[in-house]
């Protein structure tokens, strides 16, 4: 799992875990942006949100299937693997 620094844990502990704060906000402002997605799947993940991964790995997937895989494998969520598991390294 990749280290997250103090202070974004702590911004995004400081944030409803509903909402994912500012990579929410950038997701919804650039929907088609797969770092933006990327970061708010790894936000719910800190926040032990396992619902809001689905959510985002299910959405990232309909445009970036590589970014959902690097998602998958970073929040160690090895139950949607079988989602990239026929993607072409």
């Amino acid at each position: 799992m990749p280290m997250i620094a103090p202070h974004l844990l702590a911004r995004f502990q400081n944030t409803p875990s509903t909402s994912g704060g500012k990579n929410a906000e950038a997701a919804t402002l650039q929907p088609m942006n797969p770092h933006a997605w990327y970061h708010l799947g790894m936000a719910y993940h800190t926040l032990h949100n396992p619902e809001k991964v689905n959510e985002v790995v299910k959405h990232l997937l309909r445009f970036d299937p590589k970014m959902t895989r690097r998602l998958i494998l970073d929040a160690g969520r090895n139950d949607l693997a079988h989602l990239v598991k026929d993607l072409a390294v």
